[in-house]
């Protein structure tokens, strides 16, 4: 029993027993259904069930009457003695009245014999959490870190979500959904289906409270474990955790539908009437379970896809690393993390063990890079600092992108124009009207109307897909870090007011390249978003594009495009790419190698960690800011929010370069931990960018440096 058990079993399994013996401290007698022959009109038998009918149903209206009055008696009553019994009321035909079973338990009983039923439970829920105390340092777990304060933030809303409770009572993943609507409308026809039959059993005496309130303890009692978890994905992320759930969610509707009248029911249903609502019911159940299979099988089908996808792209890159010379390098961008729900390589650190033996022949970890995250966090974002540092040393041989749809890793050859210049205006207008030129041409594509005038570009009316292109490009991607555009967004009757149009659920801008499509669903898409206020005037809107992987994934940037906001006007003055040398300064540990994935690690905790900054590059810096997260806080995964839970300190120097000195009790526990810098100006205002996180990790015993993240 104790191998079956998890923290959402072990706290739910005593709950549920016990509700079972206080629910039923002994069985229900059920009413069995009557074969009934109908007699020809006319004839003698049927006088005779024509007048027993009416008999019952005046021995019905006088026993009704009967409890009328006996209420109304007890009303009247100060007292009464509960070990006295009601006298007997005579009845047509000789039957006794209905009345309560005096031998039933109490609560207190019922309460007591429960208890006794259900204690063998407790004793082993607490010898499982003993277990899982001593095996992993926590009784209850739970998201930690990161991922634990992003759940917190957004717990209520996860509640007041009605999609996940759609979510949870029809089950159908996104991915599923995507290739036929049948199981969805299906599932939900049969659900309609089952209530209706339930309430034809209600009519015809049947009771299913007991159940029906046995069931939902069952249910209640495995979802509050985990109410900080609360929430499944489009392509059911986490519904692993609503297994136990599950269980009495399906027995629910077999309960409404089947549940048979009650032993004392005066009403008995038609043998033949119960027999065809009983084939029904059957169907129904027959449809849901066809349905649910075919989901299943179609799910199980994309985890087998998603393994098929991890050994093709794990087998692939073993053999690219054989074919390296010693001290030759690769590196491998775009690594998959899921197949359509379904895990294949979270991140960098789990790839890397299948590059180590017994995985394989040789330890090949070491000749692969990647820039992946470190447990989990936005796929798309790397360290493109690192990036450009470890392409400039020369010993890497070639970089990789595993294009997903062609299931192959593929080599990608820089052969675009390295731009020296540190800006490059991309202009609002152009005299070259023809795509073959190579001067860049933006180009408004939507249905809103747009028109130039003194050096700016205003839309009017936007709508859903409207975006800006520019063709005629034909940069390395190396070339430049930043995309800025000076913008202004305005609500449909020109004022600079909020209420006609509330511009927080507003997009400002998102870039993609090379002919990219418009469409909302990408998910390659570089977004920015900013505070309200800062839309009612032009504002430098900055992005950096370097920050993406996807940057790096085609040889030569040719075009880009611009998404717009829509249901607004939108007033652009200029368009600009930086090559923000000038902007990111730069961090790094000279005294403690480089993983290849990325990450130092700290072992040795009785020497300090130096880290060295360099911010003298930035225009007008003259000191520097710097911050340390928190234990598997990632600063990657505030982009657009804020990151002030994340730091764990925060320090200022009046230094332009040198070195912070990290003492070892800044590490508390074994877990991840990020360095990051940016360059403040002479009144302490920040000025360029941040730097790219230095990740570093403090080795722990065994698994405990990802338990604060990853126990569940």
């Amino acid at each position: 029993v104790l191998t079956m058990l998890s923290k959402e079993i072990g706290i739910g399994l005593p709950v549920v027993i016990a509700a079972y013996y206080f629910i039923w401290p002994k069985e229900d007698e059920y009413l069995i259904p009557v074969d009934i022959e109908r007699p020809k009109f006319g004839t003698t038998k049927f006088q005779q069930d024509r007048l027993t009918r009416h008999k019952a149903h005046i021995e019905m209206v006088l026993k009704e009457k009967r409890k009328k009055q006996k209420k109304k008696e007890e009303k009247r009553k100060v007292k009464v003695d509960e070990a006295s019994s009601v006298e007997p009321v005579e009845i047509i035909d000789g039957d006794s009245e209905d009345s309560e079973d005096n031998s039933e338990m109490s609560k207190k009983e019922r309460f007591v014999f429960a208890l006794k039923n259900t204690a063998p439970f407790i004793v082993i829920a607490f010898i499982y959490l003993g277990i899982r105390y001593m095996a992993l340092g926590t009784i209850i777990g739970g998201y930690g870190g990161m991922i634990g304060s992003s759940l917190d933030q957004h717990l209520i809303l996860r509640w007041l979500d009605l999609s996940y409770l759609v979510r949870t009572l029809i089950p159908i993943p996104q991915a599923i959904l995507a290739q036929s609507e049948t199981p969805y409308w299906t599932i939900a026809i049969c659900l309609v289906a089952c209530l209706a039959v339930g309430l034809i059993r209600v009519f015809a005496k049947s009771d299913p409270r007991k159940w029906v309130c046995f069931l939902i303890i069952w249910m209640l009692a495995t979802t509050l474990p985990l109410v900080k978890l609360w929430g499944v994905g489009h392509d059911l992320e986490t519904s692993r955790l609503l297994f136990f759930f599950t269980m009495a969610y399906s027995a629910l509707w077999p309960v409404l539908m089947f549940h048979p009248a009650r032993a004392d029911a005066g009403y008995k249903m038609p043998r033949k009437a119960d027999a065809a609502l009983g084939i029904f019911s059957a169907l129904i159940l027959a449809s849901m379970i066809i349905a649910y299979a075919w989901t299943a099988f179609s799910t199980s089908l994309l985890w087998m896809l998603g393994g098929q996808e991890l050994k093709a792209v794990w087998m692939q890159t073993i053999e690219k690393a054989d074919e390296l010379a010693p001290g030759e390098k690769m590196i491998l961008l775009g690594i998959p993390k899921d197949y359509h729900g379904a895990h294949v390589s979270f991140n960098g650190s789990t790839f890397h063990t299948l590059l180590r033996p017994p995985f394989t022949r040789d330890n090949l970890s070491e000749r692969v890079l990647t820039f992946e995250p470190y447990i989990v966090g936005p796929p798309e974002v790397i360290n493109s600092s690192r990036l450009f540092t470890t392409v400039a040393t020369g010993k890497v041989k070639q970089v990789y992108v595993w294009n997903a749809q062609a299931q192959k890793l593929e080599a990608v050859t820089y052969d675009g124009d390295f731009d020296s210049a540190k800006v490059l205006d991309l202009p609002l207008h152009s005299s070259a009207k023809s795509e073959s030129t190579d001067t860049p041409v933006w180009k408004y594509v939507g249905k809103g109307k747009a028109s130039y005038k003194n050096g700016m570009l205003s839309i009017e009316d936007t709508v859903d897909g409207d975006a800006l292109t520019l063709s005629g490009l034909n940069l390395i991607p190396f070339s430049y870090n930043l995309f800025e555009a000076d913008i202004r967004v305005r609500t449909k009757d020109g004022s600079d007011k909020q209420s006609k149009k509330d511009l927080r659920g507003l997009i400002p801008m998102a870039l993609s390249w090379n002919h990219s499509s418009v469409d909302r669903s990408r998910s390659d898409w570089m977004v920015i978003a900013v505070k309200p206020e800062k839309l009612k005037a032009f504002e430098p809107l900055k992005l950096r594009p370097s920050h993406y992987y996807r940057w790096y994934t085609e040889g030569t940037i040719k075009s880009l495009i611009l998404r717009l906001p829509d249901g607004v006007s939108v007033d652009i003055k200029g368009i600009r790419l930086i090559r923000g040398e000038d902007q990111i300064p730069f961090v790094y540990l000279p005294k403690r190698q480089m993983e290849p994935n990325g990450e130092y690690k700290i072992e040795d905790l009785n020497k300090e960690t130096i880290a060295a900054f360099d911010a003298g590059m930035v225009k007008g810096a003259v000191g520097i800011e710097a911050e340390l997260s928190r234990a598997n806080y990632f600063f990657d995964n505030y982009l657009m929010s804020d990151h002030s839970q994340a730091v764990l300190r925060r320090l200022k120097l009046d230094a332009v370069s040198g070195n912070i000195s990290l003492k070892p009790e800044l590490f508390g526990k074994p877990a991840y931990y990020q360095l990051r810098v940016r360059a403040l100006d002479k009144s302490g205002e920040p000025v360029g960018v941040w730097s790219d996180p230095v990740t570093m990790l403090r080795v722990g015993d065994g698994l405990d440096t990802y338990l604060d993240t990853y126990i569940d």
